[in-house]
């Protein structure tokens, strides 16, 4: 297995510093493909988090006054499962974590905390799998 970092992902570029862009690329031995695993930086994430649900869900609130643990379906922020359907969507656009439906989402979409644990749990499937 071989690696290598680089400041941004491939095909990409840096967002506004919002994350440490290491990418370790490791060769799948199945096919020596390479794919690129980004780790974030957690408080970096959940401040992009809470920006991706306030512009997503359209609510004219102060990041600061969301707290990490807040629920986020029918907590204060009044989001309902049209804005869960919008955050999944996002997610799976900014960082290509698909959230399924039912528990999954349940337990994703529980607060700012619970969506960074499953973006940062988040293992891509190699190629052709």
């Amino acid at each position: 297995m071989r690696g290598r970092t680089s400041p941004n992902p491939p095909g990409e570029s840096e967002r506004q510093g919002v994350f440490l862009w290491h990418h370790v690329v490791s060769s799948i031995e199945a096919g020596e493909e390479e794919v690129a695993m980004p780790v974030y930086d957690r408080e970096a994430l959940k401040q992009d988090l809470k920006r991706l649900v306030t512009t997503e869900c359209e609510k004219d609130v102060d990041l600061a006054e969301i707290d990490d643990d807040e629920f986020l379906i029918g907590g204060p922020l009044e989001l309902d499962s049209l804005d869960a359907l919008q955050i999944c969507m996002e997610v799976k656009n900014r960082y290509g974590v698909r959230i399924e439906g039912g528990p999954e989402a349940r337990r994703a979409l529980q607060s700012i905390n619970a969506l960074a644990d499953t973006i940062l749990g988040f293992t891509p499937e190699p190629p052709g799998a």
